[in-house]
């Protein structure tokens, strides 16, 4: 049976020991690059508008009002609902039909899946837990995700930042939105795993 690899990346909202993690988006592309994207509409607006993280750098790739037409003082009302005008808003979708569409998106052919991240330890909790507790999560769904920070080790620094040259470049201009980070990780993986000439 052949594996297919499967790139994921996440955003998402840690509020702390007190609250669970709040998916915000994910981002997959596969072997084959095929792509998902989805966007959680259920994801908190008003705690992900308190966090400066997700304010400054992660608000701005989502289907929501500009963060500059209300300013930092306060929120004003139309701040807590996403903005249907958006061109992203087409991947905006109640968080149970992410839920749905995400395991299409994996169970997609008969293959072993493997995946892939990159610092992704919240990320493969994060994609478990949106099929609830361990009972519920799809058997195809494997126990962990591969982090390519793991090779960074096995590699060496040196060949970590050929790669980065070579396949980042200049930081993406677009970041912290999870397909075009899912595609970054699979980029990278690929370079990592290429062939060396002799």
């Amino acid at each position: 049976m052949r594996t297919r690899r499967v790139f994921v990346d996440t955003e998402f909202l840690n509020r702390g020991s007190d609250h669970p993690l709040s998916l915000i988006s994910i981002g997959m592309v596969d072997d084959e690059d095929n792509e998902f994207y989805g966007i959680n509409a259920d994801a908190p607006l008003g705690a992900m508008w308190r966090d400066e993280f997700i304010r400054d750098v992660v608000w701005a790739q989502l289907p929501l009002p500009s963060v500059t037409t209300h300013g930092f003082g306060g929120i004003g009302g139309s701040i807590l609902e996403w903005d249907s005008t958006n061109s992203q808003s087409e991947f905006l979708m109640p968080q149970q039909e992410l839920r749905a569409k995400v395991l299409e998106f994996l169970t997609r052919g008969s293959s072993d899946l493997e995946l892939w991240g990159d610092y992704c330890a919240f990320g493969m909790v994060l994609l478990s837990q949106l099929f609830g507790p361990f009972k519920d999560v799809p058997s195809i769904l494997p126990m962990f995700m591969n982090d390519l920070q793991q090779m960074r080790r096995l590699v060496g620094e040196v060949v970590w930042r050929n790669m980065r040259e070579e396949t980042w470049g200049e930081p993406p201009e677009v970041q912290h939105h999870a397909l075009v980070d899912a595609i970054t990780v699979k980029h990278q993986y690929d370079w990592l795993m290429k062939p060396v000439a002799p």
